[in-house]
């Protein structure tokens, strides 16, 4: 001012009130805003547009484990869980309204996976008069909200199912409104649907018996304000019921009385349980008092508290008045029962709960002492009231009949016979000593083995052991001789007699089985067998012999008597000197005609004793082609003067052991008859031929020569000097001799005729003659 060359100062005031308080405002703002991204505990992150972060509050840094200058420069996809596709949709609604806010899951830097609240905008502003475009992002970690929610909703959830569970539901009556609210597990147990129910439609539900109950409820909750406990029925689908317990208290509104609000419990199935149970408690006392076991419950000390009157009838004679209560139970046993007694109920008390048995002989009525069994329990209870309870039964009959089995066991075990009893199946459940000693297994070896399998393996296989069991359960014995197996596998002859056991129904339940070896016994039979057999033989060789002597007399008294006599008669004739010599010569030629008959007789009677003498029983095997063919050799001049064809047929049986000369000699004169006596009016043909049998063997001899009139003369034709073609020259001798012959070496002899037709001889010997082995071996 004091400048002379400056003429004066212009001065223009503006007022910068505004301005300042502007600034002051801004500044005031910003360090509000800067409060807020530092404090918050939110996480805030500003980015660019593009996504890159430029800055990261405190919490952010905090809620990722990160420090800031680890986030700026990242894309904000890195802090993403990469399966999150909720991004996208983020993104695209921030553009198209600025703002957007959801729910992802993001990484922090150890990799942890968290649930997150993310509210995004896009703020605008200028620099510098530029316009810019930036980011903001708040970030709320809600881990903690969420296991919140989750355990909320598991509560929520268990408490429903504790309600399904418990059968029970909250219900309120607001009869102001004359509405009903209950849970869904109300309507389950009701069976209805609650919505829009009204008070008087729950009424109609009440069973007709139980409305009273319900109305006194109404007038208790109402009138009174209390809270009432009870039980009612009401009614459900199908004329079905249920039963309720419910707990009610006063419902208010404000300070008035509306209606009832309380739980509801189906107890439906309990109470039928307590009526079962009730009806199961008379009825077990009922069986407890009628049962014909006995029943008792003792004190710790051993003093009865209850007997039931079983009990009572056979030992309470044993206590005054006839009663147990009070008295001590080792009255009603022996003395030498009391130890083993007291040591068991020591265990008892000892194990609770734990059965133990036990066999008393007990006192019975004029001196005929009671075999009992118990089973006692120790029932202990917190509350003072334990007891021993025992149950008994009367096994007297039982051991009676144990100790006769045990008898008859010791019975069995000594007899000689084997004895085995089985089941309805054949497996064995018994096996005397003496079954061990012939079979030679021991019982543990064979229990439950099936007895037919092991020891009758032939009976097994066939359909008789059927027809047996059907006879056995018919209540029959059955007794026969089978082969049984030892345990070294020898088999043996064995007499068996078989019972069936019945049930009381009749069925077959087991087999009782009585054995005897009969080794001994069968080596007699078969003994006593041969020796009848050769008694037989010795009887045959007498019936012959004597027939043999019977002919020798008749042949003495007959062929011979003759010419002796007629010698005598004529030496007299020729001893008279009165007869001329004409007469002489004439009685000289008969006489000597008579000597030559007389030697005749005698020189067959010793050709047939030679015959027997000298019959040794050697033997060698002969064949029948060559035999015959030796026999035809002798004969030869006969055959060629005659015409004769001889045919012969060995196959089936060709050969035997036999005495060759005896056989020849069959062969000889069999073949000579034919020869001698063929027809003369057509060529002989004589057919020879053998065949096998089950018991014989067979030689035929069939020709069509004269053939026999047999008739009465069938027996006689083997006889010595028996004749029946007296036209061509013989003695009778040839089949005497055959017959003879046979007999020395086994076999039979038998003719069969049609006269002028054929003649068949057959021979027969057993299959033993021809198959025993030659003693010239």
């Amino acid at each position: 001012l004091d400048d002379e060359g400056i003429d004066g100062i212009i001065v223009k005031f503006r007022d910068i009130t505004k301005d300042r308080l502007k600034d002051k405002n801004l500044q005031e703002k910003d360090e509000k805003l800067r409060a807020f991204y530092e404090y918050s505990i939110d996480g805030i992150i500003l980015a660019k547009t593009n996504g890159i972060i430029t800055s990261a509050n405190p919490a952010m840094c905090l809620m990722l484990g990160m420090q800031e200058s680890e986030l700026i420069g990242m894309h904000r996809s890195e802090l993403i869980h990469t399966d999150e596709a909720r991004v996208a949709e983020l993104l695209e609604e921030r553009r198209i309204s600025g703002k957007a806010k959801s729910e992802l899951d993001l990484v922090k830097k150890d990799g942890t996976i968290f649930p997150a609240e993310v509210a995004s905008s896009i703020i605008s502003f200028k620099r510098e008069g530029r316009k810019i475009k930036k980011t903001a992002t708040i970030i709320r970690d809600i881990s903690e909200h969420k296991e919140h929610v989750r355990q909320i909703n598991d509560t929520a959830q268990k408490l429903k199912y504790a309600e399904k569970i418990a059968r029970i539901g909250y219900l309120e009556l607001n009869l102001k409104e004359n509405s009903v609210y209950c849970s869904g597990e109300v309507g389950s147990i009701l069976e209805i649907q609650c919505d829009d129910l009204k008070v008087d439609e729950f009424r109609t539900l009440v069973f007709q018996e139980d409305i009273q109950v319900f109305e006194d409820l109404k007038g208790s909750v109402l009138n009174r304000g209390e809270t009432k406990n009870i039980e009612l029925r009401i009614h459900v689908s199908n004329s079905a019921f249920k039963w309720l317990n419910i707990i009610v208290s006063p419902l208010m509104d404000g300070e008035e009385i509306v209606g009832g609000k309380g739980t509801l419990q189906d107890i439906t199935e309990k109470k039928l349980n307590f009526e079962k149970l009730a009806i199961s408690e008379n009825r077990y006392k009922s069986l407890i008092q009628s049962q014909t076991n006995y029943f008792v419950r003792l004190d710790t000390k051993g003093n009865f508290t209850y007997c039931n009157e079983r009990y009572i009838d056979d030992f309470g004679w044993l206590y005054p008045g006839n009663d147990p209560i009070g008295e001590n139970s080792l009255i009603d046993s022996l003395p030498s029962q009391y130890e083993k007694i007291q040591e068991i109920i020591a265990k008892c008390l000892k194990n609770p709960f734990r059965n133990y048995q036990i066999e008393i002989t007990k006192l019975g009525k004029n001196e005929h002492n009671k075999a009992t069994i118990w089973d006692i329990v120790f029932l202990k209870s917190d509350n003072g009231e334990s007891e021993i309870q025992c149950v008994g039964i009367d096994i007297s009959d039982r051991v009676k009949a144990e100790d006769e089995n045990k008898f008859q066991a010791n019975i069995l075990s000594k007899i000689g016979q084997g004895v085995v009893a089985t089941d309805a199946e054949g497996n064995i459940k018994f096996f005397n000593a003496a079954a061990e000693k012939i079979y030679g297994w021991k019982f543990e070896e064979v229990r439950d083995e099936n007895l037919v399998e092991l020891m009758f393996p032939d009976l097994h296989e066939s359909d008789l052991l059927k027809e047996i069991l059907e006879k056995l359960s018919y209540n029959h014995t059955f007794n026969s001789q089978y082969n049984g197996r030892k345990s070294d596998g020898t088999v043996f002859p064995v007499q068996i007699t078989m019972s069936g056991i019945l049930d009381q129904d009749g069925s077959l339940s087991g087999v009782i089985c009585i054995f005897s070896d009969i080794s001994r016994l069968k080596k007699s039979e078969n003994k006593l067998r041969e020796l009848n057999e050769n008694l037989t033989s010795y009887t045959n060789e007498l019936v012959s012999a004597n027939k043999g002597l019977e002919q020798f007399s008749y042949i003495v008294s007959h062929n011979l008597r003759a010419p002796v006599a007629n010698i005598i008669g004529i030496s007299e004739i020729i001893a008279d000197e009165d007869i001329d010599q004409d007469m002489r010569n004439k009685l000289v030629c008969d006489m000597l005609n008579n000597v030559k008959r007389l030697d005749t007789v005698v020189r067959d009677l010793n050709n047939i004793l030679k015959v027997k003498a000298n019959y040794n029983n050697s033997r060698e095997l002969v064949d029948f082609q060559c035999l015959t063919d030796n026999v035809l050799h002798m004969t030869g001049a006969l055959l060629s003067e005659d015409q004769i064809t001889i045919k012969t047929n060995f196959n089936d049986f060709d050969s035997m052991l036999t005495s060759r000369s005896y056989l020849h000699s069959v062969f000889y004169n069999i073949i000579l008859n034919s020869i001698k006596y063929k027809h003369p009016e057509r060529e002989l043909i004589l057919q020879i031929s053998s065949s096998s049998g089950i018991e014989f063997n067979t030689l035929t001899f069939l020709d069509n020569g004269l053939g026999i009139e047999l008739g009465k003369n069938r027996e006689e034709l083997f006889e010595l000097y028996k004749r029946h073609h007296h036209h061509i020259e013989g003695k009778g001798m040839g089949l005497f001799m055959v017959k003879t012959q046979l007999d020395l070496i086994g076999g039979k002899i038998s003719i069969e005729s049609e006269p002028n037709e054929w003649t068949k001889l057959t021979i027969q010997f057993p299959n033993k003659v021809v198959n025993s082995k030659s003693e010239n071996t």
